[in-house]
């Protein structure tokens, strides 16, 4: 009887330090502490909710800030999508829209070009247009994606 009582306890402690130290002290989901990654695609290739998924720690980086002219503009190249979420992970928003024009030049869906990156330099975006598209000049195409990204962010501040 003893040793029923015993289990039950150690049992008891053990889940009790579970709960107590499995929680973060913000007391935000590891989507709201770090924000989405990539919507639920569910095979379709097209974002069907906003669901996110986990980030890990020291991945978060703050939100560009993306002014009214600039959201609008981008709108329109990613129609699946608001272009602040589709924004996260990137650090730069040169090279956040740089890899949204290469992707709508090029005809690749965004999240599979956004996916092959690692970080969102001009390096990481040659290397996953050479992935996705090896028939194309990639080099060639990140400068003319540079310079409309250039020309789109300097027509948005104009007022």
């Amino acid at each position: 009887m003893n040793f029923f009582k015993g289990l039950i306890t150690l049992t008891a402690i053990f889940l009790f330090a579970t709960a107590a130290f499995g929680q973060d002290r913000s007391g935000r989901t590891p989507a709201e502490q770090y924000g989405p990654v990539r919507p639920d695609t569910r095979g379709s290739g097209t974002p069907t909710s906003s669901t996110s998924i986990y980030v890990a720690p020291g991945a978060y980086h703050e939100p560009l800030k993306i002014n009214q002219k600039l959201e609008v503009k981008l709108k329109t190249l990613l129609p699946q999508i608001a272009p602040k979420a589709a924004a996260s992970g990137f650090v730069d928003l040169k090279d956040f829209v740089t890899a949204v024009r290469a992707a709508n030049n090029l005809n690749i869906p965004f999240w599979d070009l956004k996916h092959k990156m690692a970080n969102g330099s001009s390096k990481e975006l040659e290397k996953a247009i050479h992935d996705l598209k090896p028939d194309v000049a990639a080099k060639e195409e990140i400068k003319k994606a540079k310079d409309q990204a250039k020309e789109d962010i300097k027509e948005s501040k104009r007022s």
